[in-house]
């Protein structure tokens, strides 16, 4: 009996071994995560001395935050108003704000720089802001969505 258990336990942790060393080549062979061709468009397309990124999903695009490290590029949190580094959970780390609220709370930053907002797909679902002709949606993925704040 106890022959056979140890048995089945090999052959499962030899399956995670395999997909483990699947995944990693995988990770490295191809573009694997939302958040790093995110980051990667930000940096094509968003000027880092003009532009301001402000984010109100800070669980959900920390890790773009990460690739952005070393970089020009941050991403605000809008209801902290600090420089995103980590995620604080806390009632206000994933807070679903309205297009008309968001307008209000980006008075609060330099209006003579380019402001964009960036978004889960998921929270855009909630509240879509480019029904609000204030916000142009310039970059549109599975997960995440980036709006420019038209001044």
């Amino acid at each position: 009996m106890r022959g056979k258990l140890n048995l089945i336990l090999f052959l499962l942790f030899s399956l995670t071994v395999y997909n483990g060393i699947n995944y990693y080549i995988k990770d490295i062979k191809y573009e694997y995560t939302e958040e790093r061709a995110t980051a990667q468009w930000i940096k094509n397309n968003i000027d880092a001395q003009n532009s301001i990124i402000i984010t109100t999903n800070e669980p959900y695009t920390v890790a773009i935050a990460y690739y952005l490290e070393n970089s020009p590029y941050s991403i605000i949190s809008l209801l902290r108003n600090s420089k995103m580094k980590y995620v604080i959970w806390d009632e206000i780390s994933n807070i679903n704000v309205a297009p008309k609220a968001m307008k209000e709370y980006l008075t609060l930053y330099n209006q003579d720089k380019n402001l964009f907002i960036l978004r889960t797909s998921n929270d855009d679902e909630k509240s879509d802001y480019s029904l609000d002709k204030s916000f142009i949606k310039v970059y549109n993925s599975k997960d995440y969505v980036i709006y420019k704040l038209m001044k």
